[in-house]
């Protein structure tokens, strides 16, 4: 391995999904999953934001079905739909083992940006002089920034696996013990931000059971609904949205940036 592989590239990482995730798409594109023979979760459009998702399936039959994020049940990514249960205990957001590891700019005015950029980290002298030999030669286009910077690009990453990964840890401590690079200083003391973590772990659990149930009775409106409605309580606890959302800021007036 080590004379076959002569470097690694990784991948900035939310959480890993099951492939449910595409049969959920299916349905609510009026398609047969197993019909479905390639998937883009995210379709770039140059004349809209970046976040503005798209996800689009490759048929069988040469067709093409397209679907806005915002229109799907499990349309956000954060919440944790099909999430696999180990990324709950991870608190790797940067790939901090690869040679290269690529992630998303989501800050501004990068966000904003339908072709998209990446910000790249590199921890190997031999990459670095690859990447800065393409980049004299104009093959591709990149610039010095610092870790701060990168930081900034996934501050909810981040979150998520520190803060959240130190409160998950007291609230669901997991059968085994895990030697994990967080402590229990970064515990949240606001109530909303400890009822935004756990309902990302309830909706990455109860989404694989719910669809499990929606398949086994053939009842796909089961999970629909059910997907409906967590997901308009998760984005009122967590973006004040809709009726929910002025509900949680009744009680819950505190939270900061989700």
């Amino acid at each position: 391995m080590r004379d076959r592989i002569a470097y690694t590239l990784g991948l900035f990482c939310g959480h890993m999904k099951s492939a449910r995730f595409v049969e959920s798409l299916a349905w609510q594109m009026g398609v047969d999953p197993d019909a479905v023979i390639g998937v883009d979760y995210r379709v770039k459009t140059p004349d809209r934001p970046a976040s503005w998702y798209r996800a689009r399936l490759y048929l069988a039959n040469g067709n093409i079905c397209e679907k806005d994020w915002w229109n799907l049940v499990d349309g956000d990514w954060g919440a944790g739909f099909f999430q696999n249960p180990a990324c709950n205990f991870c608190d790797d957001v940067v790939a901090e083992t690869a040679d290269i590891a690529f992630g998303d700019a989501w800050v501004e005015p990068y966000s904003s940006d339908g072709r998209g950029t990446n910000v790249v980290v590199v921890r190997n002298p031999e990459p670095e002089d690859i990447v800065e030999h393409a980049i004299r030669g104009g093959r591709v286009d990149l610039r010095p920034v610092g870790a701060g910077f990168v930081r900034e690009t996934q501050a909810a990453g981040l979150r998520q696996r520190r803060e959240g990964l130190a409160y998950r840890r007291r609230w669901r401590p997991p059968a085994i013990e895990l030697r994990k690079r967080v402590s229990s200083d970064l515990l949240p003391h606001d109530p909303r931000r400890k009822l935004i973590y756990r309902s990302r772990y309830l909706i990455s659990l109860w989404s694989h059971r719910v669809f499990a149930t929606s398949r086994w009775t053939r009842l796909r409106l089961l999970y629909l609904l059910w997907a409906r409605v967590v997901l308009s309580l998760y984005q009122g606890l967590a973006y004040s949205r809709g009726v929910s959302g002025r509900v949680c800021d009744m009680f819950l007036k505190n939270g900061g940036p989700r």
